[in-house]
């Protein structure tokens, strides 16, 4: 730490930031934000979020059930998410729990007495998304601010709505009632509320919310748009080096 903050003080004081970088790229506005309140120049911030392929899955029918996917570690909220599943004893319907960490021995000790759930562990990543392709919604219940979370992105790119916590990183992601659910960041009660609404939609609200998802993915987060956005941004920065001849910087 103290290596990065000496680090950070040196480029400030000679000014680094200020003149030695033509454009910096953020993955979200809210880290735009963040950034710029940091001291970097505002006009120097570019947005360019992260991206997954489109993919051709999720066109299948649901099956009754709701997916996670993560590291099983305390940040990422499964601890939430289980409880919360607990709140709603939605026992016609079964719970995939994607993925392994430090927490998951602990975890199925204290949840054992709940019958419909299943600990899949690791999985490749097709086979995350086929999972993702067949649930009715994606949960994604972290406890901390993400940056554009690859995972979120995944499941929008097969049509799946999402429930995420109203972070502000989330905020131009996830909305509500449009690519899923969005529930009170930390509160089980919030969470078990979302995953009923959920899980119980008729086929019209649930249909809405999945054309959304994908839509979603196609306009802001394929890699068709992604590479134009990143395009943009060089040839931006390099038609204003041209009178200058120097050559331009860009810190993603």
């Amino acid at each position: 730490t103290a290596v990065v903050v000496a680090t950070s003080l040196l480029h400030r004081s000679i000014g680094t930031y200020s003149r030695g970088v033509d454009a910096f790229i953020t993955v979200t506005d809210f880290n735009r934000e963040i950034f710029q309140r940091g001291g970097l120049p505002e006009d120097k911030l570019q947005v360019k979020p992260n991206f997954v392929p489109v993919s051709q899955l999720g066109n299948c029918p649901r099956k009754r059930q709701a997916v996670f996917a993560a590291s099983m570690m305390p940040s990422k909220g499964l601890h939430l998410l289980l409880k919360a599943w607990d709140i709603t004893a939605l026992a016609e319907f079964e719970l995939l729990l994607i993925g392994d960490g430090p927490e998951r021995k602990s975890l199925e000790r204290e949840f054992a007495h709940l019958g419909n759930i299943a600990w899949c562990g690791r999985l490749e990543r097709s086979q995350v998304l086929e999972r993702m392709a067949e649930s009715r919604i994606f949960v994604f219940p972290s406890l901390s601010y993400e940056n554009c979370p690859m995972v979120v992105l995944e499941a929008l790119s097969v049509a799946t709505p999402v429930i995420s916590p109203n972070h502000p990183s989330m905020a131009g992601i996830v909305r509500h009632q449009r690519e899923g659910l969005v529930f009170q960041a930390g509160n089980a009660q919030s969470l078990a509320a979302a995953l009923r609404e959920a899980l119980h939609a008729d086929d019209h609200t649930w249909s809405r919310w999945s054309n959304a998802a994908r839509q979603t993915h196609t306009e802001r987060y394929s890699e068709t748009v992604n590479y134009q956005q990143l395009i943009s941004i060089y040839r931006n920065v390099m038609h204003s080096k041209l009178a200058g001849e120097a050559q331009p910087v860009v810190l993603a």
